[in-house]
């Protein structure tokens, strides 16, 4: 092989080109986190919230012991799509990066006991939310 030449079956694929197109190690990583674990990120990242207030998901990884990525990932399954003790009401802050992030609120919308949100009636002589 010249100096001009590349043997590119000797090198590893660096790790940021790899994730991209190799969805199992996603996968993997996933499967690697305990339930416990996940459990356990998903408590601070409420907690986080109820102590400090509703944020993005920087500011909740600011004000926790959890890292950028860990919150990111976490926010989802807790929030709208998951648990949903989380929800998004459609607010935006500016993050580190000048990008709009969407701002994640605790969710204590009332709910019925199949967990969909009891509808406002806002007809109601009570206001908006009663139920008896």
């Amino acid at each position: 092989m010249t100096d001009d030449q590349h043997d590119y079956d000797d090198e590893p694929i660096p790790r940021s080109s790899r994730a991209r197109w190799d969805i199992s190690t996603s996968h993997l990583a996933g499967e690697s986190l305990s339930k416990e674990m996940m459990g356990r990120q998903h408590y601070i990242i409420l907690e986080t919230i109820r102590k400090y207030g509703p944020g993005t998901m920087h500011d909740i990884a600011n004000h926790c012991e959890l890292d950028l990525e860990s919150v990111h990932k976490r926010l989802p399954e807790i929030g709208e799509k998951g648990k949903k003790w989380l929800y998004r009401p459609g607010e935006t802050a500016v993050g580190p990066s000048g990008r709009k992030c969407k701002i994640w609120h605790e969710d204590l919308r009332p709910r019925n006991s199949d967990g969909t949100l009891v509808e406002d009636n806002d007809d109601d002589e009570f206001g908006p939310g009663f139920r008896l």
